[in-house]
């Protein structure tokens, strides 16, 4: 089944001696692919490699992506003194005692310099901790495979509720086909019926005799009327373009294609396009209910089309 629903989630954990890393991925519906990635603060350097290995995975939807950490022994940042800039705050501290005369032994405490952003360095060292990437990158496949299993899943079900509509699709394309070449037959007897009318009234009248002449030119209009209307309402190509859509339909849905959601939009446009179109042709009532039945199914299709990968 090719089919992969976007509608997802996947969920793992991972411990080892560098921590224990939780990831969350979430899946929605969306057009195009849509990533948000959520880190904390010291795996910020990490942030395009998480973003290439989900992309490598999947390929349309929202996607939220978020990981929580809990190191062990060590934490992946340096913490360094900012010591020119403390050595500059004790300069400038002794500059101000010398200019308002005070005492020189005023002590430059911890506590007055905690006061000050800047006096802690903080070097995130992460990107060089290769052990740390690669229980990332595991972590994340974990997640990335169980959001894959669950699209898989759901997309089954979507094959096949899809499927079935498709075979109603060309059940009622078959009676649209049977009932077609009636509707010319019916016409030609209406057409004959209203002139058959029309010259009893003429013969009825005060006007003169109908001649032979004219009856052969009566007939003669017929025809060519009856003909131009079998041109105007003939379906064959729509009804083999749309034969053609349903094949390269089930073919996408059983081939091994992943990314076959936006062809499949297509495809049900120009569907839609040749139902509206038989629809416009057909004058027959019981052809007009088949075309609604169809356009419903191809809306249903639609709907369900949506939520494909």
């Amino acid at each position: 089944m090719a089919l992969r629903s976007m509608t997802a989630c996947g969920r793992a954990t991972l411990s080892n001696d560098v921590g224990r890393f939780t990831v969350d991925i979430q899946s929605l519906n969306r057009k195009h692919f849509d990533l948000s990635v959520q880190l904390p603060p010291e795996l910020y350097c990490f942030e395009s490699d998480v973003r290439k290995w989900i992309f490598s995975a999947v390929s349309r939807g929202q996607l939220t992506f978020r990981l929580a950490a809990e190191f062990g022994d060590s934490i992946p940042i340096a913490v360094k003194p900012n010591l020119p800039f403390v050595r500059q705050l004790k300069s400038a501290w002794e500059a101000i005692s010398s200019e308002l005369g005070l005492s020189k032994d005023i002590p430059l405490t911890l506590e007055v310099l905690s006061k000050y952003d800047g006096i802690l360095l903080f070097e995130n060292i992460a990107s060089d901790d290769e052990a740390l990437h690669n229980v990332l990158q595991n972590a994340v496949n974990m997640s990335l495979d169980k959001l894959v299993e669950m699209k898989i899943i759901e997309g089954q079900a979507l094959n096949l509720d899809i499927s079935k509509r498709l075979v109603k699709l060309e059940e009622l394309l078959v009676k649209i086909v049977e009932l077609a070449p009636h509707a010319v037959e019916r016409y030609r007897i209406k057409i004959k019926s209203r002139l058959d009318e029309l010259l009893n009234e003429f013969l009825n009248s005060k006007e003169g005799v109908l001649t032979d002449a004219n009856t052969y030119a009566d007939r003669i209009d017929i025809a060519r009327e009856v003909g131009h209307f079998a041109d105007r309402i003939d379906i064959s190509e729509e009804v083999a373009r749309f034969r053609s859509h349903l094949v390269q339909f089930v073919a996408l849905l059983d081939g091994p294609e992943i990314d076959i959601g936006k062809t499949l939009e297509f495809i049900v446009q120009e569907m839609k396009r040749e139902i509206n179109t038989i629809g416009a042709k057909s004058l027959e009532k019981e052809i007009g209910q088949l075309v609604i039945e169809m356009k419903t199914e191809v809306e249903r299709i639609r709907e369900q089309i949506q939520n494909v990968e």
